[in-house]
């Protein structure tokens, strides 16, 4: 265990690749905290400035009560600690395994629900909502807390990286998070996360399921997850209808605000446990356009045809594509991103910017 002066630390909590958390006691004054250090023996610039950022988010979201507070950030022999209050529960994590009683669930689900409302209203997309950075309280709520990779509001294009180089988890990740549906990334990827997270919290297991990550990749962007309640008949279609629409492959298919899940949420608390019309309270915080190609159908096609013939033991070809800079070239040729991972292919990619001559190796 790490040696963090003026702290006394009780145990750890949780540890990931990049950051361990412990409970610990603050000597100076006897204050129990959470106590977030990078897991790493000497931490860089890098980590100290995303401790930093983390921090100014959880400056900005102080008063949203379903997240964990944070007191300070120190820097103790030249290791970053952050200083959180200490939540009274159990994470999330300890508790999956078995189906959990739906009363309890919806109970859940509607204080995350509520939360991540409240969490969007302030501008922060959480983007790595699973089980161990949600703290289940005596109280019947929840708190979520590690917000080390969340971002300020925006949209994100994401690149297809090495599995090692993605930010996030990839059993919970949405779709568009992998950076190889050729979609932007937006607030919206939080609900395809708290979908795996409602399915695993009902059923006892999560929705899909891969040997390795190009497997799981396929699955998130491919496959359709079982219904809950076809998986358990105690789960009410209703409840089972919400978590499938939060795994919508598109974001445009998901809910589009916490505020409107919550209100379906409720209704099923209240007793509608068949299905009903979903999202009728469920209006977006901006608007959007879809996320996809238009008028490409012809050039698309003849891509994915000319890759189906590699594929099946034909000779290796060349296709040229050509028009004027910003009329979409890459994004044609990006939508070859989601049958090259269903055939474990790799894709790589290159590109000369017309306009940016002057920056070496660009």
């Amino acid at each position: 265990m790490l040696d963090i002066p003026g702290y006394r630390l009780l145990g750890r909590l949780r540890a990931n690749g990049s950051n361990v958390l412990f409970h610990a006691v603050r000597e100076s004054d006897g204050l129990p905290v959470i106590i977030k250090t990078p897991g790493v023996e000497f931490p860089g610039s890098r980590e100290l400035e995303r401790y930093r950022r983390e921090f100014a988010l959880l400056q900005r979201l102080r008063e949203v009560s379903g997240v964990v507070r944070s007191y300070c950030l120190e820097q103790i022999l030249e290791r970053p600690v952050l200083l959180m209050e200490k939540v009274r529960g159990e994470p999330l994590s300890e508790l999956v395994g078995q189906p959990m009683e739906v009363p309890r669930f919806l109970e859940l689900a509607t204080s995350l629900a509520s939360t991540l409302a409240e969490i969007h209203r302030h501008g922060v997309i959480h983007k790595d909502i699973k089980p161990s950075n949600i703290i289940a309280e005596p109280e019947g709520g929840a708190r979520l807390i590690d917000f080390g990779l969340a971002t300020l509001q925006k949209v994100e294009q994401l690149d297809a990286v090495p599995t090692h180089l993605i930010e996030g988890t990839l059993a919970y990740m949405s779709p568009e998070q992998t950076g190889r549906m050729n979609r932007q990334v937006d607030y919206r990827t939080d609900f395809y996360s708290l979908g795996v997270t409602f399915y695993e919290l009902l059923t006892g297991s999560r929705p899909f399921h891969g040997r390795d990550p190009l497997e799981l990749f396929h699955a998130h962007m491919a496959q359709s997850p079982r219904p809950p309640h076809e998986s358990l008949p105690s789960i009410p279609p209703a409840v089972s209808a919400i978590v499938v629409k939060l795994l919508a492959k598109v974001a445009e298919e998901r809910y589009q605000s916490a505020e409107g899940l919550r209100v379906d949420l409720e209704r099923c608390r209240g007793g509608a446990l068949e299905v009903f019309p979903l999202g009728e309270r469920d209006v977006p915080q901006r608007f959007h356009l879809p996320q996809r190609l238009y008028g490409r159908e012809a050039q698309v096609f003849t891509l994915l045809r000319g890759f189906e013939r590699v594929h099946g033991g034909g000779q290796a070809e060349l296709m040229l594509v050509r028009g004027y800079s910003g009329i979409g070239k890459s994004s044609v040729v990006q939508e070859l991103h989601k049958p090259v991972v269903q055939r474990r292919g790799f894709f790589l990619s290159g590109k000369f910017e017309q306009f940016q001559r002057d920056i070496p190796h660009a």
